[in-house]
């Protein structure tokens, strides 16, 4: 079992263990006028307790929450440096990959009661940038790792196109949940 475990987590960390590679970006025209959240970004807070699910190596991984609630839609966050160690609202750089040279990872876990009738095979994740032009999506193929729960589980590499704000809307079968982001360049060397 702590094998299993190992190798899950090994897959994680080096390629994800399934993204289609399906992405399609496109971006509003320059002159499109902003969409408007209510207020600013409304990130959720990042979490540093023990993962609320079940899975061997996971609880030391800083974790968020989506909505509605129902759907116990958490990510935990692979990317996360130590230096953000006082950051409490979540933010992922753009381009996909962290200034360490790592990708921006996450692995996305619906918790929801009834969450493993109702998901699908493949996750998809769309993004809308709140504050200023953008969109972009992505899919990604479930995996199943051993003490789950039977958990639907999607591993993911977010890849944000440029800074700001931006909306996660998550969709698998008739599951769908979103969460705020707010996307930050990552710094020059």
């Amino acid at each position: 079992m702590r094998a299993f475990a190992a190798v899950v987590v090994a897959v994680l960390l080096t390629g994800c263990g399934g993204g289609s590679s399906a992405r399609h970006a496109a971006s509003a025209p320059a002159a499109a006028a902003p969409v408007s959240g209510p207020g600013p970004c409304q990130a959720p807070t990042v979490h540093r307790t023990p993962y609320p699910g079940h899975g061997q190596g996971l609880d030391g991984l800083p974790w968020i929450a989506g909505a509605p609630a129902d759907t116990g839609l958490i990510g935990l966050l692979w990317y996360w440096p130590p230096r953000w160690r006082t950051v409490h609202d979540a933010r992922i750089w753009t381009g996909g990959q962290a200034p360490a040279g790592y990708s921006t990872k996450i692995l996305w876990v619906f918790l929801g009661h009834d969450a493993a009738d109702r998901a699908d095979t493949e996750l998809r994740v769309a993004g809308r940038r709140m504050d200023g032009p953008g969109r972009f999506s992505d899919s990604f193929t479930g995996i199943g790792y051993e003490g789950s729960g039977g958990a639907p589980s999607y591993a993911s590499i977010i890849d944000i196109p440029r800074p700001g704000c931006w909306r996660l809307t998550l969709t698998t079968g008739s599951l769908r949940a979103t969460v705020d982001i707010q996307a930050v360049p990552a710094p020059s060397s």
